[in-house]
């Protein structure tokens, strides 16, 4: 595998026969060691480690997904996309998906993970950003938005108060542990 090359898979979603994955190819890999502190100079330069990356484009990849095998190739931008019909039902709840990047010759350059979510038949779904939503990020001001994403870092990042145990109450309502309403953020 080359070392350079990253191949970063979103969580996808579906349900027991349309299946959709996203994701990227890089031919760099961002720095992703975490580094939390308070200096300002420091987690500037760590977040611009994060998006300093270059695309990789028109290469070929390959999905994985239980015995199904399927061909597509990224963008000008890095991206794919994969939608596909499954050749068996798919039960609700969380699946894994690999995808590879390959050469012209069908040599693995680098392979990522994600995962899949088909949601349980429940009468609520949840869509929501984590910005404002779950963090306070201050998105309606460009100044403090622009401190909290300087200055801060993640340990130091506040959340809104009760929120996991408002997101928890969501997740069960009308519903029961066992099949709780899909959140997709």
């Amino acid at each position: 595998m080359n070392k350079s090359v990253s191949v970063k898979v979103y969580h996808g979603y579906g349900h027991a026969h349309n299946l959709v994955v996203y994701g990227h190819v890089f031919k760099r890999k961002a720095k992703t060691q975490q580094v939390y502190s308070n200096n300002i100079f420091v987690n500037i330069a760590h977040l611009l480690k994060l998006f300093i990356l270059k695309p990789y484009a028109f290469v070929e990849v390959r999905l994985r997904f239980f015995d199904q095998v399927i061909y597509n190739r990224t963008e000008s931008d890095g991206f794919f996309k994969f939608e596909w019909k499954a050749e068996q039902d798919i039960p609700a709840g969380w699946h894994d998906v690999e995808v590879e990047a390959i050469d012209q010759n069908g040599s693995v350059l680098s392979a990522g993970e994600g995962k899949i979510y088909v949601p349980h038949i429940t009468q609520y779904a949840f869509i929501s950003d984590v910005d404002d939503t779950v963090m306070v990020s201050h998105s309606a001001t460009i100044g403090r938005r622009l401190r909290e994403l300087f200055i801060k870092n993640p340990h130091t990042r506040k959340t809104f108060p009760n929120a996991a145990s408002h997101y928890q109450q969501l997740a069960l309502s009308h519903t029961d542990a066992a099949q709780p309403n899909p959140f997709f953020m």
